[in-house]
């Protein structure tokens, strides 16, 4: 599921112009693969769903719905997020790296593309890292 979320990262990336993939294109993809990750960000966020789903329905496409790309590398700020989601699970004792730890990776900080996206929606990411936290 995880592998998936980085072809989905790396899809959105792609559509958007850019020649990497960056932490939000990490969330973006995280968000169309669906599952936990997607629940934790958007119901246990408590953010406002409604406008939310309508402002970014072109980049949470259907699984199914790619573009024809190369396989973008990770910016060195999406490694870095991707590196502490292994971190933490290793830290954990856990096998697998899961949605949810990168999830909880791009949470952590209370700066940065992925914050200001859950404050303009009415949450935080310490709302959703504080969530993500006891699921871990």
């Amino acid at each position: 599921k995880l592998q998936e979320a980085l072809e989905l990262a790396s899809d959105d990336a792609f559509r958007l112009g850019q020649s990497d993939i960056r932490p939000e294109n990490l969330l973006f993809g995280l968000l169309r693969s669906g599952g936990l990750p997607l629940m934790f960000f958007t119901k246990a966020s408590r953010m406002d769903l409604d406008r939310f789903r309508a402002d970014v329905r072109d980049r949470v496409r259907p699984v199914e719905d790619r573009v024809d790309s190369p396989r973008l590398s990770l910016h060195p700020d999406a490694q870095a997020a991707f590196d502490a989601a292994i971190a933490i699970a290793t830290e954990r004792r856990r096998e697998t790296v899961h949605g949810l730890h990168l999830l909880y990776t791009l949470t952590e900080a209370d700066n940065g593309l992925v914050a200001d996206l859950l404050v303009n929606y009415g949450s935080s990411a310490a709302i959703v890292n504080a969530q993500l936290e006891g699921a871990l």
